[in-house]
């Protein structure tokens, strides 16, 4: 498994639901996430560190969210899907241009 590493302080926007079923934006200050098997740089730690285990992609479908029950193992609700896209790819030692 490919070790995370904490990276700099950032500016990170969320979507927060609404009691109505709407969403709103806002931002608080956390910090990024590098997975170090790839140089992925992620806004959430689980993310960096479900990296390798994604196939180290850059973007991913993250869900359902929405989810009110599960009826014979299948979701019921407004599912929502959500794609997660990497801030950045960093340099990593060892690593070849374009085989992550």
């Amino acid at each position: 498994m490919s070790t995370v590493t904490r990276c700099e302080p950032a500016e990170i926007s969320t979507m927060e639901p609404l009691a109505d079923g709407g969403f709103i934006q806002s931002t608080y200050r956390g910090a990024l996430w590098r997975c170090e098997g790839c140089g992925l740089v992620w806004t959430r730690r689980a993310q960096a560190e479900g990296c390798e285990r994604r196939g180290h992609v850059s973007a991913f479908e993250d869900g359902p969210y929405g989810v009110r029950a599960v009826v014979n193992n299948v979701p019921v609700g407004h599912l929502h899907y959500f794609t997660r896209r990497a801030v950045r790819r960093d340099p990593v030692a060892g690593l070849r241009e374009g085989s992550a």
